[in-house]
């Protein structure tokens, strides 16, 4: 019972603020009523433009937009057995392309940030291992800097 009250009142309150994923490609969590079309269209360009410059050995490329972020999950690339710095060089290739995206599509004019992942699935497995993962932020011209700690 208690259980059921909770379930309630988080769909009530999903239905009275309105809650929404975040949009996504690729096998990624999506909702059809969350994103608009012309969004999933803009989402799904900027992914073949991903794909077009990716390890094209990665058995998934996932691009999610979220918060004024593009997120890239790169799965099983062969890049996974090499050095930080060969996925680094990739991981900037793909950061320019979403940035030049972004210039020329009002829907991405508010981007802050990407974040690319390269991660290890096992075939059948619902877990996955993270190989690496490299951040960039919107420089002043408007491009995609190197995120560093």
């Amino acid at each position: 019972m208690r259980i059921a009250l909770v379930v309630a009142g988080l769909v009530l309150s999903c239905i009275v603020v309105g809650c929404s994923p975040p949009t996504a490609v690729d096998g990624a969590t999506s909702s059809a009523g969350s994103a608009s079309a012309s969004t999933s269209a803009a989402v799904n360009a900027v992914k073949a433009r991903i794909v077009g410059v990716a390890s094209p050995t990665a058995s998934a490329v996932i691009v999610t937009w979220e918060n004024s972020k593009f997120s890239v999950l790169i799965e099983n690339s062969a890049l996974n057995t090499s050095t930080h710095s060969a996925r680094n060089s990739e991981a900037v290739t793909i950061a320019k392309a979403i940035a030049a995206a972004a210039l020329n599509d009002p829907e991405f004019a508010g981007l802050l940030g990407v974040h690319v992942e390269y991660v290890a699935r096992q075939a059948g497995a619902s877990k996955q291992r993270i190989v690496d993962s490299i951040d960039f932020r919107k420089d002043s011209s408007g491009g995609m800097a190197l995120h560093t700690t």
